[in-house]
């Protein structure tokens, strides 16, 4: 028999604080410094994998976790070690209820890499929990608005995104040459004067 551990949300409406999300989200960002503990695999960390794991190996059930489950993928590891990847799940930035969003999905899965057992794992696992809580959950504190109504406030998303003027001004032919394939999409002129969904964060 495997027990699989039941995680409580602090921002659960019932038991416990339905705010908490609001009142993260208008908070400052504060950036402090830290020292590097693992620097060995192309990035600088704050903690070492084996430490990552074991913080958040808890989410990790295909009945309750947030991250489904940690499948080493044996195609793509290598049998010298220099590489190591895992599954972790499906992408749920991914719509799943056209066949074009299936494929997409089971094309995109989450996972990870690295070159030790242990930092793959590690990978795979934040891969999964970045994704679904950076997904919609209905809690988030928002507010519908135009751009020219925020003023000063709102950052336009063009400052965020490299696509090129020819690509907004083309966008529609392209994405129809494109079609098969979300990746190779270009975005539609961003309608200056329409309420969109907008949501504050830390400043």
């Amino acid at each position: 028999m495997k027990k699989h551990q039941f995680i409580k949300r602090p921002q659960c409406p019932v038991c416990g604080d339905p705010e908490m999300i609001k009142e993260r989200t208008l908070r400052p960002i504060e950036l402090h410094a830290q020292p590097k503990k693992f620097t060995a695999d192309g990035g600088h960390r704050t903690t070492t994998p084996e430490q990552t794991v074991a913080r958040y190996k808890h989410h990790v059930s295909r009945i309750t976790g947030v991250v489904s489950g940690l499948v080493k993928r044996q195609a793509s590891s290598r049998e010298d070690g220099l590489i190591h990847t895992y599954l972790s799940g499906v992408n749920l930035k991914f719509d799943s209820s056209s066949y074009e969003g299936l494929r997409s999905l089971y094309r995109g899965g989450d996972g990870g890499k690295g070159a030790t057992d242990i930092q793959s794992q590690a990978s795979a696992m934040c891969e999964a929990i970045e994704r679904y809580s950076g997904s919609y959950h209905g809690n988030e504190h928002a507010f519908y608005a135009t751009y020219e109504e925020l003023g000063d406030a709102a950052i336009h998303p063009y400052k965020c995104l490299n696509f090129s003027e020819s690509q907004y001004k083309n966008a529609t032919a392209i994405n129809r040459v494109t079609k098969t394939s979300v990746y190779n999409e270009s975005v539609l002129a961003f309608p200056r004067m329409r309420p969109l969904l907008g949501r504050p964060f830390g400043h």
